[in-house]
């Protein structure tokens, strides 16, 4: 390695190693080895499944240097290192494949980027009105789920956030969620294209669980045009609309329940009042042009 390099990763307060494929951990899995790492004090951690060794390595700041000094090829430094075993029930860490693979598994498990959401919102020239939308849904649902990750929730945020600002992509053509979750899943985004159809399904009340899905399902009900709503706010319009049309009324009061129970879970998991939380969200008024 060059010089710079070496001073670079010196400085560095930890590092990942894998072999020349790359492992299939999940996030949440890395995030749990590095605060392991931070609150044992262990010079290096490795990832174990079913008392098998996997990978990534993990190494804190002095093993990075110690690994670089003592000249060795990176794979024969780090295979002499005596690390921290980290149970976990990730089989990921088992499994590694080549790059390509691994792009292709992240876009069909993980989140996007801003970036790719972006270049979406252009391609598909997106009225300013509803990315104005988006994008506060996406701020609530950060928040919501940021305070579920405190309580010990191992949730995706990057995966949450991308489906948050996507979920309304297509919401100019017939069942959009539907139209938006078939285009996300054409280009290999597979878990976001599952929280996007989602986002529009008030039947998933029976195995209601606080994940990506719920969370995302739930900021977007608590945003009508550039404010933070009740749920029954939110749906007052709908049920007055709604009244002579049975099917139609059920399914708005199924969606209303759907809604609450996710309130209940979170808020009995983190103690905190959601209405509350939200209404903490400094959120610039909406000023450009209306679209009907």
């Amino acid at each position: 390695m060059n010089e710079g390099l070496c001073d670079s990763l010196k400085a560095s307060d930890f590092l990942y190693i894998a072999d020349a494929n790359l492992p299939l951990a999940r996030p949440a899995t890395l995030r749990d080895m590095l605060e392991a790492l931070q609150t044992s004090g262990a010079s290096a951690i490795r990832p174990t499944c079913g008392g098998c060794a996997g990978s990534p390595l993990l190494l804190a700041r002095e093993t990075i240097s110690a690994l670089i000094d003592s000249g060795l090829p990176v794979k024969a430094a780090a295979a002499s290192i005596s690390a921290s075993d980290f149970e976990t029930e990730d089989e990921g860490v088992l499994i590694s494949c080549p790059q390509a693979e691994f792009d292709r598994h992240a876009r069909r498990t993980t989140g996007m980027s801003e970036l790719e959401c972006e270049r979406l919102f252009e391609e598909f020239s997106l009225l300013e009105n509803i990315r104005d939308h988006c994008e506060r849904v996406a701020a609530v649902s950060e928040l919501i789920a940021l305070r579920c990750v405190e309580a010990g929730v191992a949730l995706d945020l990057a995966l949450i956030k991308s489906a948050a600002l996507l979920h309304d992509l297509m919401k100019l053509e017939p069942k959009h969620a539907d139209a938006a979750a078939n285009l996300l899943a054409s280009r290999g985004y597979e878990a976001a294209a599952e929280i996007v159809r989602e986002h529009m399904n008030p039947e998933r009340e029976s195995r209601l669980a606080l994940d990506e899905a719920a969370i995302v399902y739930l900021a977007d009900k608590l945003i009508r045009n550039d404010d933070p709503v009740s749920v029954e706010e939110r749906y007052a319009p709908a049920l007055a609309f709604s009244r002579s049309d049975p099917p139609h009324f059920a399914r708005v009061n199924r969606a209303i329940a759907k809604s609450n129970a996710i309130i209940e879970l979170f808020e009995r998991l983190t103690g905190e009042k959601l209405y509350e939380l939200c209404n903490t969200l400094k959120l610039e008024p909406y000023t450009g042009q209306r679209y009907d």
